[in-house]
């Protein structure tokens, strides 16, 4: 960046990419924050640095329990919806 702000797009990427670095580097608690807050893109995004969802980055990493907790985001909908 040139000293403009981000577009739409690129926030977007930049955000993904954040929320991804979150699940490499096993920040659960952060992770189970934005679901709280109301953060429901977790599961469909793919990281355009790895192009890897949250899910597989878990996997990869035998990250077990950020694994499970990913297979029950649904669980955080029902309790945030609005």
């Amino acid at each position: 960046m040139t000293g403009q702000l981000p577009d739409g797009a690129e926030l977007a990427e930049l955000i993904d990419n954040h929320v991804l670095d979150m699940v490499v580097n096993d920040q659960l608690y952060r992770i189970e924050n934005l679901l709280i807050n109301s953060y429901d893109h977790i599961l469909d995004i793919r990281g355009t640095k790895r192009h890897k969802t949250a899910v597989e980055i878990a996997e990869i990493k035998q990250l077990s329990h950020v694994v499970r907790f990913l297979h029950e985001v649904d669980k955080y909908k029902v309790g945030c919806a609005r």
